[in-house]
């Protein structure tokens, strides 16, 4: 369906010592159970979108924790569309004019459970 959205640009990114150390880390789950590895969509304000490019996922990143600590992803872009904003501080009216970022990330899930707000692991 038509969303009325328009990609300006898509670009890859990878830092190879981050990229080493997911592989380290997609073993070591994997010697304890299936990595369940899967590409995923994050939605992000600006600023964190440079952030996670240069650093990494991190949960200090976050500011809303719905289901618990933690990093959110979906199978779908257009749910993750709904958190990616401009800035904090913006009217909703602001907050979704212009240019949002999103990213596609491989994503070790390892085993699911459902979370709740304040759950720490």
């Amino acid at each position: 369906p038509e969303s009325g959205f328009r990609i300006l640009s898509i670009q890859r990114v990878e830092q190879p010592l981050l990229w080493t150390m997911y592989q380290e880390f997609k073993k070591d789950v994997a010697r304890k159970q299936d990595p369940n590895e899967q590409l995923l969509f994050h939605g992000t304000k600006t600023g964190v979108v440079f952030k996670i490019a240069a650093k990494n996922f991190n949960r200090s990143f976050g500011e809303v924790m719905m289901y618990g600590n933690g990093m959110y992803f979906a199978r779908d872009a257009g749910y993750s569309d709904m958190y990616a904003a401009k800035a904090k501080g913006m009217t909703k009216a602001e907050e979704f004019r212009g240019p949002r970022f999103m990213l596609r990330s491989r994503v070790v899930k390892g085993n699911c459970a459902q979370g709740c707000q304040g759950m720490a692991e």
